[in-house]
């Protein structure tokens, strides 16, 4: 399956440590690259992170926690997951969360 999908109700994630699946642009706070141990991530920063953990099986639950404890966000796609450099993949998320939401 795509390590990314963008649809009108919103990304369906399965780049990161934790495979969040599907996350509605209504749960999403922003959006920001950043490095970590010289690794480019794409943070999906989420209004309440709890709720997207809840949803998670319980092995992801685990790594979606162990997440939380060294990076600043829960969903976090690494460049080395996905063939569009993450400035220009921010851009395209970002651009179509705001055509959904205004």
């Amino acid at each position: 399956s795509p390590a990314l999908t963008i649809s009108p109700e919103g990304l369906h994630e399965n780049a990161s440590a934790c495979g969040a699946g599907f996350i509605p642009w209504d749960e999403i706070e922003r959006i920001e690259t950043y490095e970590y141990r010289g690794q480019k991530l794409l943070g999906i920063f989420l209004y309440d992170q709890e709720k997207l953990i809840a949803r998670l099986s319980a092995f992801k639950k685990s790594m979606a926690q162990a997440n939380t404890s060294l990076l600043p966000t829960v969903v976090n796609i690494p460049q080395i997951a996905v063939e569009m450099p993450l400035d220009e993949l921010q851009r395209t998320i970002e651009s179509a969360r705001v055509k959904q939401l205004g």
